[in-house]
């Protein structure tokens, strides 16, 4: 009986340690999983990437960054890896197929050039930048400078004296004046500043007025020596100039100062009649009658009535008149105040 127990406890024995060792034993791997992908940096293929797993390299990417391992166990890391480069992901952990586990390769910044190696002394401090110095600014193209008008209204008259006047408009900004006279190739020529008022040609000197208006210069000078001197028949040129302006020449005005000159006396108001009286004037002469400088009204007589003037005659004013040929004056009278 004692031995049929003691069997009976071996075998009991033996399958509790048999079940025990059952339960210690661990159950076999499952393997035979594939990874698979691309491997990109800046968006181009990336050629030669090694596909590690299990410690050794499964897979190598191929000319179109075509990476495909298999064969491999669950659970187990798979990374890239490529000199001079980081991925993203670092890393992925086979928990089953993955045929699009594409991977972003990233150029790896510089090593420190700092040697770890030789603690021996502090650092050498870091070199500030050097700003770099403000580019000169490009000088700007000098402006374009304004052009003067050029001289115009001349005119060729007989003052109430006698004496022989040449007048012309002239650009208001005006600061210089050059004349040329020419007759038979004979050129004479001056030049002076607005506030000279008088002209040196050498050969005879000219005074001239100049009057300031809103619009121009008036300018007025006295021909008696240059038509003495080219017996009164010469053309005439000017050129106006001023600082930093363009300057401007006239065209050639013809002047016919040789023959009696005509005259205008002065004018006469009497009962609200302005009358004067004319010798020597050429054929054609209209009068103007001018009110302080401003003509107030046109006729062909010798005599009109105040009442009767296109503007009306300002108190106070200084009347004179003046004998025109095709809108140019010829004659002047002296002033007469009211």
């Amino acid at each position: 009986m004692k031995k049929i127990l003691l069997v009976v406890f071996i075998i009991a024995a033996s399958l509790l340690l048999l079940s025990a060792c059952s339960e210690d034993m661990p159950s076999s791997v499952e393997s035979g999983y594939s990874v698979s992908g691309i491997v990109l940096s800046d968006d181009e293929p990336l050629e030669g990437v090694a596909v590690w797993s299990g410690g050794e390299i499964v897979a190598t990417t191929d000319a179109n960054g075509v990476y495909s391992a298999t064969g491999l166990e669950k659970y187990s890391s798979v990374s890239f890896k490529l000199e001079g480069y980081t991925f993203s992901p670092a890393s992925y952990t086979v928990t089953g197929d993955a045929n699009d586990y594409n991977v972003q390769a990233t150029v790896a910044s510089p090593p420190s050039e700092d040697d770890p190696s030789d603690p021996d002394g502090p650092d050498d401090p870091d070199v500030p930048d050097i700003p770099d110095l403000p580019e000169e600014p490009d000088e700007p193209d000098p402006p374009e400078p304004d052009p003067l008008t050029a001289p115009a209204e001349f005119f060729a008259a007989y003052a109430a004296d006698g004496s022989r006047v040449i007048g012309f408009d002239a650009d208001p900004h005006t600061e210089e004046i050059s004349v040329s006279v020419e007759k038979d190739g004979h050129i004479l020529s001056a030049k002076a500043a607005l506030d000279d008022g008088i002209l040196d040609f050498g050969e005879t000197t000219v005074n001239f007025d100049v009057t300031e208006t809103e619009e121009c210069f008036e300018i007025v000078f006295c021909a008696d020596g240059l038509a003495a001197l080219l017996g009164g028949r010469f053309s005439i040129t000017v050129t106006v100039s001023a600082e930093n302006m363009l300057s401007a020449e006239s065209g050639s005005f013809s002047c016919d100062l040789a023959v009696a000159p005509p005259r205008i006396s002065t004018p006469v108001l009497e009962n609200g009649i302005l009358s004067w009286t004319a010798t020597a004037l050429p054929d054609g002469c209209v009068f103007a009658v001018l009110a302080n400088g401003v003509k107030v009204a046109e006729t062909s007589a010798s005599s009109i009535a105040l009442a009767d003037t296109d503007l009306p005659v300002p108190e106070g004013a200084s009347l004179s008149i003046a004998a025109l040929v095709d809108g140019i004056p010829v004659a002047f009278s002296d002033l007469l105040d009211l």
